[in-house]
């Protein structure tokens, strides 16, 4: 019995702890925090921007923001990554195909065989699988983190010149807003964090 009231109690500190803490998330930033983003989502997004309406898988891929107490560390999972790149080459092919098409109008060539053998490739498809690799894709991608200093200014991380504007609600880490929103992960706002 008395074995019973401990376990019980027990029980009762961890949901209590559990509850405060926002069902097992953090109330800080220091620590590693995951996401997942939809490679598909934003690139179908840069091709609207362009005029063109396409719709494309769900190429959803981790992506980690960690903490210390002066440094904010930003990186893509490659493992994540890896398990997707290949499918979106594949997928992204004709839309690359068109985008290159739509260009022909600005060049010396007449389509986009033409302007690949300008390049030195036999056809388009040469060209294509020479541009887009996974092993690029992957470094381009590991080229997209990065690591700062960082202050907090209120509701605000600031590094440098720039800004993201976040909340810690219910155990999870969202960004709000940013100074930033071209080219980077910030321009997908607001984006909600796990605890990793």
């Amino acid at each position: 019995m008395k074995k019973s009231i401990v376990a019980i109690a027990m029980c009762l500190v961890l949901a209590l702890g559990m509850m405060v803490t926002g069902c097992g998330g953090r109330d800080s930033l220091p620590g590693k925090w995951v996401t997942e983003i939809d490679l598909g989502k934003t690139f179908q997004e840069s091709l609207g921007e362009m005029g063109i309406e396409k719709e494309l898988g769900t190429y959803n891929v981790k992506f980690f923001a960690t903490f210390t107490d002066s440094t904010i560390k930003f990186e893509i999972d490659k493992e994540s990554f890896r398990a997707v790149a290949e499918d979106f080459i594949k997928d992204v092919k004709p839309v690359v195909k068109e985008l290159l098409e739509s260009f022909m109008s600005l060049a010396d060539v007449t389509d986009v065989d033409a302007y690949a053998q300008q390049e030195g490739y036999d056809n388009f498809d040469a060209l294509y699988d020479d541009m887009m690799k996974v092993e690029d894709l992957e470094e381009s991608m590991g080229d997209a983190g990065f690591e700062e200093s960082y202050t907090l200014d209120g509701d605000k991380i600031v590094m440098g010149d720039e800004y993201i504007v976040y909340s810690l609600e219910g155990g999870k880490l969202i960004f709000k807003e940013s100074s930033e929103t071209d080219d980077s992960i910030l321009a997908l706002l607001p984006i909600t964090f796990e605890a990793a």
